[in-house]
């Protein structure tokens, strides 16, 4: 399931609540920005081959992911930083 993949492998979405935020967060998403999220984290696709398969500029994908994964912990009341430092980013 998308919502309890998190980044290499790091699962940041197992409680109820965080699953429940993380899909509406990504119905926020417009359809485009969804179709590369889920191509990301439920494909395994990499970065340059979304943006190749779909004509995007280069460094979208991670622009994208920084941009739904700082949502995200924002919404839970943490911030991305707080997240990378305990994980060892």
């Amino acid at each position: 399931m998308l919502f309890k993949i998190g980044f290499k492998g790091r699962r940041f979405a197992d409680e109820p609540q965080d699953v429940a935020l993380a899909k509406r967060l990504f119905l926020t998403l417009a359809e485009g920005d969804r179709e590369v999220i889920a191509r990301y984290y439920v494909d395994h696709q990499s970065a340059e081959q979304i943006e190749g398969d779909l004509s995007l500029p280069a460094g979208y994908v991670s622009k994208l992911r920084t941009v739904v994964r700082s949502t995200y912990f924002e919404e839970r009341g943490a911030s991305l930083q707080e997240h990378d430092s305990r994980v060892g980013r």
